[in-house]
């Protein structure tokens, strides 16, 4: 369960939220992974509040398409889920439901700025959509 979107949570939710055994804010940074937090309220990342919706389940929307250049160049068509405590960049494995048991199909994923080649149980690229 999610960070509460409220501003009376507590340090303990995020530690929880995180399922890490930090005992201070700056631990849970460093935890924690970009891609999860809010971008209405990461902010600098420099104050508990920063946490505030933090969802380590969080899909991440991206463009499935045949070739690296269409799959950089159009809009989201999907949600994906990657590793828990894993960033697009360094995930692993590519799932397409939230309790991550089903991997998605062989193609072309991209984010608006890089590209990643799944094929089917690993990713085999990585490049900048351009």
């Amino acid at each position: 369960m999610p960070v509460p979107n409220t501003t009376t949570f507590t340090l303990q939710n995020v530690i929880d939220e995180l399922g890490t055994a930090a005992n201070s804010l700056q631990q849970c940074f460093i935890d924690s992974v970009y891609d999860n937090f809010d971008p209405a309220y990461r902010g600098d990342l420099n104050n508990l509040l920063c946490f505030r919706n933090y969802d380590k389940l969080k899909g991440i929307e991206l463009r499935k398409d045949t070739t690296r250049n269409t799959a950089c160049g159009g809009a989201s068509n999907g949600t994906y889920y990657i590793d828990i405590g894993k960033s697009w960049f360094i995930a692993e494995n590519l799932y397409t439901n939230e309790a991550r048991t089903i991997k998605a199909s062989a193609s072309w994923y991209a984010t608006a700025t890089t590209a990643r080649n799944w094929n089917g149980s690993s990713f085999t690229q990585t490049l900048p959509c351009l």
